[in-house]
């Protein structure tokens, strides 16, 4: 029987540790972001009111945040603070324990015109470690932010990166990556109309646009061209669009009947420009001259200059620092569809600036040309 008992306890030492394991989740890279990414909207006039939330994603388990701080800034000529609240249930105490028991530490909670500051942690983190709130992990509410409209404009909210800061309970800064925000109440323009059809034949390129005036080596990108049937009557015609003296790309266009647009996009493959890098080129569209055209003098239109850059070199000057990092950090998260968007960002081509494109120039930091 004693054997017995004595074999009871020795298994029952050898699981409980293993019950005792604190659930471990995917190492990720957190994330402070500004919810909503932007807010873009003319209704949002003088006098009245947005609401931001400043909120954390992704903590993994271990080692989990025992303190956060952030300072978020803004142009106070369009918007200025109003108040900052940490609302129940936030990140750092969702449950509400640690406030119950007075250990819940606000450091900071500041709302100036210009920028917010927060820091929070708790008076005695071996009390919160030994309660099982802390440190805290998973996703959650930093504060709220709410914010006076002032004027017709646009501002970035932007996070200063040296003092936003999470830690673990050893007081060692925790990796963290930052998306920042973006507010414009300014009304939309109409697009002009286009100058009426003039009697005869005349065909006419109003508009040329690369994706961006700089733009990387060994890339396929865009080069959209727009033209207009400024005649009368329905015309057929040829699209040549130039970078320098090498034309790039010949395209159709049939039947286009007057006063209509039609726009035309253009592949670029920059490898083509791999032995003269830094060397800026215009872009030229230039329609085909259409029979009995007279008016030929609107038939070419000239855009640039556009620079084919090293990867990486978000602003052209020859070396990836903490420049072109910050050039896409500030479009970090963003889409085509949003208005922070920079193609520049995208370094791997997919649509979407995330930290795999701020992993991808890191890597190539301190390269230059030549």
């Amino acid at each position: 029987m004693k054997k017995a008992w004595l074999l009871l306890i020795l298994v029952s030492l050898t699981i409980m540790p293993l019950l005792a394991v604190k659930p471990t989740s995917a190492q990720t890279t957190p994330l402070i972001y500004v919810d909503p990414a932007s807010i873009v909207d003319e209704t949002k006039t003088p006098g009245g009111t947005i609401t931001i939330f400043v909120k954390i994603a992704d903590v993994p388990a271990s080692p989990g945040v025992c303190g956060a701080q952030f300072r978020l800034e803004w142009n106070s000529s369009v918007l200025q603070g109003a108040k900052i609240e940490i609302p129940t249930g936030h990140f750092m105490d969702p449950s509400g324990v640690e406030t119950d028991e007075g250990n819940l530490w606000v450091i900071t909670k500041k709302i100036q015109p210009s920028y917010a500051e927060y820091a929070v942690t708790y008076y005695d983190i071996p009390a919160a470690i030994s309660r099982g709130t802390a440190p805290r992990y998973g996703s959650g509410t930093l504060a709220k932010i709410t914010l006076n409209i002032v004027s017709i404009g646009s501002t970035n909210l932007t996070f200063d990166s040296a003092n936003t800061i999470i830690a673990d309970e050893n007081a060692q800064p925790i990796d963290r990556t930052l998306q920042n925000s973006f507010f414009d109440n300014r009304p939309a323009s109409p697009p002009p109309p286009p100058p009426p059809p003039t009697e005869g034949h005349d065909v006419a390129v109003i508009d040329v646009e690369p994706a961006s005036p700089i733009i990387y080596d060994n890339w396929t990108v865009n080069i959209k061209a727009v033209v207009l049937n400024n005649g009368s009557f329905t015309e057929s015609f040829n699209v040549t669009v130039y970078y320098g003296m090498n034309a790039l790309e010949n395209q159709s266009v049939t039947n286009l009947p007057p006063g209509e647009t039609a726009t035309l996009i253009f592949k670029w493959n920059t490898s083509e420009t791999a032995e003269s890098l830094y060397t800026p080129y215009t872009i030229k569209a230039e329609a085909s001259v259409v029979t009995n055209e007279t008016m030929i003098g609107n038939n070419i239109l000239v855009n640039g200059p556009i620079t084919v850059v090293i990867l990486g070199d978000a602003n052209g000057d020859q070396t990836i620092n903490i420049l072109d990092i910050i050039v896409i950090s500030n479009a970090f998260g963003s889409t085509p569809e949003n208005p922070r968007w920079n193609v520049l960002g995208d370094l791997n081509g997919d649509g979407r600036i995330t930290v795999t494109d701020l992993i991808l120039i890191a890597r190539r930091f301190g390269q230059h040309w030549p």
